[in-house]
Formats: structure tokens, sequence, C-alpha cells
């Protein structure tokens, strides 16, 4: 079994990794969503949102503005 990868979202200060919530910049629609992180492994991941699913590649963080959702402290 393979370890899944963790790399900086747009901003450069938080590390996404399978699981994270974020928010981007659908590739399929072009708007602005929230969305979980899944599979980030041999330098593909996808983002499911709440009508799509889509691959992306670590070298699309930027294009896309993909940035981690930070969970509220308790």
């Amino acid at each position: 079994m393979r370890k899944f990868d963790k790399i900086k979202d747009s901003t450069e200060r938080n590390m996404i990794q399978s699981g994270d919530r974020v928010h981007h910049k659908c590739k399929i629609d072009g708007l602005y969503k929230e969305g979980t992180i899944h599979h980030m492994i041999g330098g593909s991941f996808a983002i499911e949102s709440d009508r799509y699913r889509t691959l992306y590649n670590y070298n699309q963080v930027k294009a896309y503005s993909i940035i981690k959702i930070n969970e509220s402290k308790k």
C-alpha cells in the first residue's frame, strides 16, 4: 500500500493532503466551490465538490486557486 502525498496549497502556507477541505476554482464550470481532496498520490489528486469529482495535477494548484480550509479551533 502506498502512502498519500502532501503538497502546499496555492498560498504556500498550508499543507494539503487527502481528506482535507479546500476552496478552489472548479476546472469544469469555472465557479469557486468547496470540496474534499481524494487520492493524492503519484502527481495527481481529485477534488469532490457538490456536483463533480475532478482530477487535478500537483502543478495546477495555483492555477485553480486551491486553498486549504483551516478547521476552527475548539
